[in-house]
């Protein structure tokens, strides 16, 4: 991944999360990375691809899902 690539992932972020912070959905899949992995909304970290199976559309990973619906509760 160059400076390009990391650039446009970092911009790709931080509208996302200006999205979500403002309570609108986001119609396209959460971000993507150069390899075509998807990245949590939160860590950052890639999304493990059985969890993309059972949850297409999945914006965290199994770890940053389980806090944010702990935190919510």
């Amino acid at each position: 991944m160059d400076a390009v690539d990391r650039a446009q992932d970092w911009e790709q972020r931080q509208l996302t999360e200006a999205l979500v912070a403002h309570g609108q959905r986001y119609a396209s899949a959460p971000l993507c990375d150069s390899e075509g992995g998807r990245r949590c909304l939160d860590c950052g970290d890639l999304i493990d691809q059985d969890r993309l199976q059972a949850v297409p559309l999945a914006a965290r990973c199994t770890e940053c899902q389980s806090y944010w619906e702990r935190a919510r509760a």
